[in-house]
């Protein structure tokens, strides 16, 4: 595995070229982004500085290689969420106005989250991309993510089919059943919704 820097809150703009020029990857958890009671609470000491918290956009202009995390289990372990933030720096839910930071764009957003977290775990070379010879690890999701708004959209995509090395082991939909290609897992998706104490 290489060096992680994890949650990179809060980023001195001369260090940001350093990710590059060390070979250390920016890790970010962006579901504590957006504007929210909590968000507001929890960094009310960094005053003015909150605009320029979980500098990706600055990592990315320097030249460094960026991955997102849930931040799980102080956060939802749902990735979508902190997924939609990234492009917009807004709240999902609609909870709250305004934007915190600065945004990418949704093909950083999606490279973050493949081909980034591959090179993350130094596996790049047969994961984190479509491409042949690689294991075919890959979702297929309700929407297209680059044809509609990001905002209020991206967190409420669905997975329709998962495959892991080549093999099917998500089909809510029972597409492949009585195919060869049938996932030989049947148990249902486990609950991550966070539950109040």
């Amino acid at each position: 595995m290489r060096h992680q820097c994890a949650h990179s809150t809060l980023l001195d703009e001369g260090n940001l070229a350093r990710f590059a020029e060390l070979d250390v990857i920016a890790e970010f958890s962006p579901v504590g982004w957006f504007p929210s009671e909590f968000t507001i609470g929890a960094r009310s000491s960094f005053g003015e500085r909150l605009q320029e918290a979980y500098n990706v956009r600055g990592v990315l202009d320097a030249g460094g290689v960026t991955v997102m995390g849930t931040d799980w289990p102080v956060s939802s372990i749902d990735p979508w969420f902190g997924f939609e933030t990234l492009v917009t720096r807004e709240n999902p839910r609609g909870e709250m106005e305004g934007k915190l930071g600065r945004s990418i764009t949704p093909q950083e957003a999606i490279r973050m989250l493949t081909l980034n977290g591959a090179y993350a775990m130094g596996c790049e070379d047969v994961s984190g991309s479509i491409t042949a010879g690689k294991t075919a690890d890959l979702i297929v999701l309700d929407r297209n993510l680059l044809e509609i708004d990001a905002k209020g959209n991206w967190h409420k995509s669905q997975v329709h089919l998962t495959m892991v090395d080549g093999e099917i082991v998500h089909d809510p939909k029972g597409w492949m059943q009585g195919t060869d290609f049938e996932s030989r897992i049947t148990s249902p998706v486990p609950d991550f919704t966070p539950v109040d104490i």
